[in-house]
């Protein structure tokens, strides 16, 4: 199962509202091995998110980074202790 669950509260949020879609981010999902704690995130993206013509706008994959780190960090469950 994927361990990244959307809440149903994702109103206004830049990955699972606003860039999400056909043709934008068709689909993305991240994943934990629990034999060796590794995340893999699988992301499809779509032609509407290109800055250039088959090129994926940095910003983009910045976002998709971004949100894939804070998931990654909570799924390690990482303390202020560790």
């Amino acid at each position: 199962l994927p361990l990244c669950n959307v809440p149903p509260i994702t109103q206004f949020h830049l990955i699972h509202e606003t860039l999400r879609g056909k043709e934008k981010i068709d689909g993305y999902e991240v994943y934990k091995d629990r034999r060796d704690d590794s995340i893999v995130a699988y992301a499809r993206l779509g032609k509407l998110l290109s800055g250039h013509p088959d090129i994926i706008h940095g910003g983009s994959i910045a976002a998709l980074l971004d949100n894939t780190m804070g998931v990654a960090f909570f799924a390690a469950k990482v303390s202020e202790n560790d």
